[in-house]
């Protein structure tokens, strides 16, 4: 993972998991992948439950197993431009994105950052996310704090 669209946070987290995982799965990556062979799923989120059931991995040590298992061909977190391409391909939506990244933008310290299903706007933390819907449209959401308003509770 390159980074890029990543705050420093999420970069030292995304580097603590790799550094830590044998530590904290009691076994290296490679013994990892060899136990996965033998998992009766064939399907990644099944996989990972499988994982979790049978020997107690969390989600985000599951996670870096099968991504190490099944490397993902198609574009990921480092094509960034193409991510955006082939997520905000509706004209339309894509206007609505470019208005909210011009609005954001004026947020000090803003971070965009690309996904596969959504953009995010992070500073230190994730703060906002956007996706497309189909005909033209967008849905956004805030991390808000439920004390900010009665009607966030």
């Amino acid at each position: 993972m390159s980074g890029e669209g990543l705050t420093e946070r999420q970069k030292k987290w995304f580097a603590s998991v790799e550094a830590n995982f044998e530590a904290q799965t009691g076994r290296p990556l490679a013994v990892w992948l060899s136990i996965l062979k033998g998992c009766p799923e064939t399907r990644p989120k099944a996989q990972a439950a499988w994982l979790k059931a049978t020997h107690g991995i969390g989600q985000n040590h599951a996670s870096h197993i099968l991504n190490a298992a099944r490397p993902d061909t198609t574009m990921g977190w480092d094509d960034a431009e193409g991510l955006r391409a082939a997520l905000w391909a509706e004209p339309r939506s894509l206007a609505i994105l470019e208005a909210l990244e011009r609005h954001a933008a004026d947020v000090e310290g803003v971070i965009f950052g690309q996904r596969k299903g959504y953009t995010s706007f992070s500073r230190a933390v994730q703060f906002a996310a956007i996706r497309p819907l189909k005909g033209g449209k967008a849905l956004l959401g805030l991390k808000l704090d439920p004390s900010a308003s009665p009607r966030l509770a």
